[in-house]
Formats: C-alpha cells, sequence, structure tokens
C-alpha cells in the first residue's frame, strides 16, 4: 500500500467489505456493524472515496441486503443504502447558488421548447 491517502483509503475500504463473506453464517449484527462502517465512509465528507472504492462500498451493502433475512436489517440496510446514495447524488449536483436558468430541463417539452426557442433567436440574428 502506498503512502498517499487515496491509497490508504481504498485499501481500508477493501479490507471493510473483506469483512462481509454472503457464504458466512448468518450473522446479522455483524453485518449491521459493516453497513453501518460502509455509510460512514461514504457520508463523512473528509473520507473522500471515490470510483472504485465508492462501487465497492455501495457493492458490499447491496450484498448484505440480499443476504439479509431479518425485517429490521433488512430496513438498515436498505435505509444505510439510500442515505449513502442520496449523499453521492447531493455532492455530484452542488448547490452553488447559479440562476434556475442553468439547470437542464425537466422533460422533453421543456427541452424541446428550449431548442425551438434558440433556433428562432438565431434566425433572428442571421437576418
Amino acid at each position: 500500500v502506498a503512502a498517499d491517502g487515496a491509497s490508504l483509503r481504498d485499501a481500508a475500504v477493501e479490507s471493510l467489505a473483506d469483512c462481509f463473506q454472503p457464504r458466512a453464517g448468518d450473522d446479522e449484527a455483524l453485518q449491521l456493524v459493516i453497513v453501518k462502517a460502509c455509510r460512514t465512509v461514504v457520508t463523512t465528507p473528509a473520507c473522500g472515496v471515490h470510483r472504485a472504492a465508492l462501487l465497492n462500498v455501495v457493492r458490499t451493502c447491496y450484498n448484505v441486503y440480499l443476504k439479509a433475512r431479518a425485517p429490521d436489517t433488512l430496513g438498515a440496510v436498505k435505509a444505510s443504502l439510500h442515505q449513502m446514495l442520496e449523499i453521492v447524488f447531493a455532492r455530484l449536483l452542488p448547490d452553488d447558488g447559479t440562476d434556475s436558468d442553468d439547470k437542464p430541463p425537466a422533460n422533453d417539452n421543456e427541452a424541446t421548447a428550449t431548442q425551438s426557442t434558440l433556433a428562432d433567436e438565431k434566425v433572428t440574428d442571421d437576418v
């Protein structure tokens, strides 16, 4: 393992993911600890988990969800996955205070109307 922070984080995430063994006994308490640790890694801004490590964390939690049988465990894992993915997508689209005009169109009709308006403006400018 290299000495840089990213490699150490990736190695830590890999070790965490390796703790879950789908063929092991049904120790759902351990599964919940793994999911909580995964959630902490993803939701803590200082950790900065990205790319393969992030995929590994989400995959591990999803595998725990598939393996879990108890309704409490299923609910906790589902909530953790939801929270993690919500945070990841929120980080993809930061709220930078720009105008709503910069947002992508909400639907196909809005996109078509925008394209028509832009085409009309271009024709007017060319004349």
